[in-house]
């Protein structure tokens, strides 16, 4: 259930920052639905819905974004920069267009938001850097005050969380990760945990203490085809950043791709196969032994989605059951409530009456 829940500490680690930087952070939480004293009562590894963490984190960025003109952490995500980067993105063909893209935005708008990415060809080895930059002298002590349990940790994480939502988002965007030889930060590690965390990340060797912050490729990656459209960006941008803050990370694969595709749509009427195939750009067969790879099917992904939708539904409070059982595209109610039992280890009632469904829905 990783993919759906986070741990309570993550976001009580997020309520002690906002705090940390002056934000009401109890205002944030009523602004999104989210009950402050009942996350600051659970206990550290009590699990909350993901999609809470993710509309929190937004929520935290519009904050630093108006108060403070950037949002320092992964690139600056969740602000208006980043996002506005991304809808320039979108239209490009392929990754190397993108990120040329992405760069030339940066350029533009360093003097505001202080995030810069160079990309340098090396024709010699056949390599590509992408170098990125932030002034963390610049905005450490508004971002970082000494009053934050981790301010010593301000520079590495920065560097290291921008590299890692840059790398993240060339991943959805092409629908698999891409293939790095080696990343690079210009600063001191953390620990070994949190590099050992970046190398399962990054799938190749993390250095620290280099002379650049950088991510180092094969030329030939860059001309990997975009896969993912403008409404899969809304929804990207809208409600799956909460993965890039999980210690537990995935790299990216043509399953995230497809949950991009179909996690836009209102309901359970799901795509045909062949239609998410044209959609990335490749043949059925190719569609199928890729998701064979990553130990999936079609199915498997579209009951996903399902269950996602059925635990958002329920809680709403004015949906009936019966309703939901239609929406997601079930025959028979009975049918949804044995598929939801099996997904969740209990009836939709029964979730519904749960603490954790009552204790998080929006007032």
């Amino acid at each position: 259930m990783k993919d759906y829940f986070l741990p309570a500490y993550k976001f009580q680690q997020l309520l002690d920052y906002l705090e940390a930087i002056q934000a009401d952070a109890k205002q944030l939480c009523t602004e999104i639905g989210l009950d402050f004293k009942a996350l600051r009562a659970l206990q550290a590894k009590q699990t909350v819905p993901a999609i809470h963490y993710s509309n929190l984190y937004l929520a935290s960025a519009r904050y630093m974004q108006q108060t403070c003109g950037t949002v320092p952490w992964a690139a600056g995500m969740g602000g208006t920069s980043f996002r506005l980067m991304c809808f320039n993105m979108i239209a490009s063909d392929t990754l190397g267009e993108a990120l040329q893209r992405a760069a030339e935005f940066w350029a533009y708008t360093r003097p505001l938001g202080g995030h810069q990415l160079g990309i340098s060809t090396e024709p010699s080895s056949g390599l590509v850097r992408l170098v990125y930059q932030f002034d963390c002298t610049q905005y450490q002590s508004r971002f970082a005050p000494v009053t934050w349990s981790r301010s010593e940790y301000f520079e590495p994480v920065v560097l290291s969380s921008g590299l890692r939502a840059i790398c993240s988002l060339g991943g959805w965007l092409i629908g698999r990760s891409l293939e790095l030889q080696s990343a690079n930060i210009a600063s001191s590690p953390i620990n070994d945990k949190y590099t050992r965390v970046l190398s399962r990340t990054f799938q190749c060797p993390v250095i620290f203490d280099a002379p650049r912050t950088e991510m180092v490729l094969a030329a030939p990656e860059l001309q990997q085809r975009i896969v993912q459209d403008n409404q899969s960006l809304q929804h990207f941008l809208g409600f799956v950043l909460y993965p890039f803050w999980l210690d537990e990370q995935s790299p990216a694969t043509t399953s995230d791709a497809i949950k991009s595709i179909i996690g836009q749509l209102p309901n359970g009427n799901l795509p045909h196969f062949d239609e998410i195939a044209a959609r990335l750009n490749m043949s059925a067969s190719t569609l199928r032994r890729r998701l064979i790879e990553e130990n999936t099917s079609y199915q498997r992904i579209k009951d996903e989605r399902r269950r996602t939708l059925a635990i958002e539904y329920l809680h709403r409070k004015n949906l009936k059951i019966h309703d939901i059982s239609e929406m997601l595209g079930f025959a028979e109610t009975s049918s949804f409530v044995r598929s939801f039992r099996k997904w969740m280890g209990m009836t939709p009632k029964a979730y519904r009456d749960s603490d954790s469904a009552s204790a998080f829905t929006p007032k």
